[in-house]
């Protein structure tokens, strides 16, 4: 028997795994989470809660999404800073290079 969350999980890790930027990783992850509360909040629907019972999980998927864009600009912002830090380096060492 199939366990449709542990299929979510596996497959977020495959996907994460298979994307080696930090940005590309981040995002799946991310994007990974709402289907993880989806399942289990239809997994509780099929096993008889209500929607009343489950309605917290319509809220922490809204917090979530909040804070979804607020870690991805974040990541963005940091990887571009590095991405520039690295360029700057390597252009540093091309011109010391030249001069000796």
């Amino acid at each position: 028997m199939s366990n449709p969350a542990q299929d979510l999980i596996d497959r977020m890790i495959e996907e994460a795994t298979a994307d080696i930027t930090v940005m590309g990783s981040s995002a799946v992850v991310i994007n990974g989470i709402d289907a993880l509360v989806a399942a289990a909040v239809a997994k509780a629907l099929d096993n008889g809660a209500t929607e009343t019972q489950l309605a917290p999980f319509a809220d922490l998927t809204a917090a979530l999404a909040a804070k979804r864009t607020e870690l991805v600009t974040a990541i963005a912002a940091r990887t571009a800073a590095q991405t520039e830090l690295g360029t700057a380096s390597e252009d540093a060492g091309k011109t010391a290079r030249k001069k000796s």
